[in-house]
């Protein structure tokens, strides 16, 4: 996904995206990526709404929300990304949620662990 810079363009590629929410009344696209959230503006979105759910969709091949304080914790997502083998696996924690806390880290790891050994 390119999206406008400044005077320039910034690549996005599809597997950073983590939400993108489209708002039909106001005809702006928010995505919210690795990188921070954006809004764009469009006059005429054609199928750009529709293109970047599937693209983004296409690149996770699965998600697991590991609860760690109470129903807060982290989104474990395992994403294709294009001429790359094997799979990226990127962690989101929730609002609130530390993930450099060692309670945190250890219910992470075990659950990636899990989760790449039923992958094989």
């Amino acid at each position: 996904m390119l999206l406008a810079a400044g005077p320039g363009w910034d690549r996005l590629p599809w597997h950073e995206v983590l939400a993108a929410t489209w708002d039909d009344e106001r005809g702006a696209l928010a995505v919210e990526s690795v990188r921070g959230a954006r809004e764009v503006v469009l006059g005429e979105p054609g199928l750009l709404p529709e293109t970047v759910r599937e693209r983004v969709q296409s690149s996770i091949v699965l998600t697991r929300h590991v609860p760690v304080l109470g129903r807060r914790g982290v989104r474990v997502v395992a994403r294709r990304v294009p001429g790359r083998d094997g799979l990226l696996w990127q962690e989101v924690a929730d609002p609130g949620v530390d993930p450099a806390d060692p309670r945190v880290r250890a219910a992470v790891d075990l659950e990636q662990r899990r989760l790449r050994a039923a992958m094989l």
